[in-house]
C-alpha cells in the first residue's frame, strides 16, 4: 500500500482538525509578521521581500484552513474525496513560505544568523524526509 493510500484508509476527524489548527496557527504567525514588518516599513530591518512570502503564506494558510472545514462537518463519508495532494503541497507551500519570509527578515538584520538558520533549515528538511521514508518502509515491512 502507498503511503496516500496508507493516510487516506486512517483520516480521523481528530486528524483533519488539527490539520485546521495548524493552518490556523500559520496563519496566525504570517499575520504577526506582516503586522510587524509593516510597522518597520523605512527602518533597517524592514524587508519587503518578507512581507511578501508572509502574505503568500498567511493566503494559503486561510485557504487550507477553509479546506478542511466541509471535511471535519460533513464527516467520514467526505474523506475519500480529499486530494491529499493539494493538502501535501498547500503544507509545504506554507512552510516554505513562512521558512522563506523569517530567514529574509533575519538575513536582512543578521547575515549570519540567516545563514544558520537557512543550514539548520535544510539540514532539518532532510532529516524530516529520511525519517518519514525510514517509517513508510517499516510500516509495509512484515515486522510492523
Amino acid at each position: 500500500m502507498n503511503p496516500i493510500q496508507n493516510l487516506r484508509r486512517n483520516i480521523t476527524k481528530e486528524y483533519l482538525e488539527r490539520l485546521s489548527n495548524i493552518a490556523l496557527a500559520a496563519a496566525g504567525f504570517s499575520s504577526g509578521l506582516i503586522i510587524l514588518l509593516v510597522q518597520a516599513k523605512g527602518q533597517a530591518h524592514y524587508n519587503e521581500f518578507s512581507v511578501w512570502f508572509a502574505i503568500i503564506s498567511l493566503m494559503l494558510s486561510l485557504g487550507g484552513w477553509q479546506y478542511f472545514l466541509p471535511y471535519i462537518l460533513y464527516g467520514e463519508k467526505t474523506y475519500e474525496h480529499i486530494n491529499l495532494y493539494l493538502v501535501a503541497l498547500l503544507q509545504v507551500s506554507i512552510v516554505l513560505a513562512l521558512f522563506v519570509a523569517v530567514c529574509a527578515l533575519v538575513w536582512k538584520m543578521m547575515w549570519y544568523a540567516g545563514v544558520a538558520l537557512i543550514v539548520t533549515g535544510i539540514f532539518l528538511i532532510i532529516f524530516v524526509f529520511r525519517h518519514n521514508w525510514k517509517v513508510a518502509g517499516y510500516s509495509r515491512s512484515e515486522d510492523a
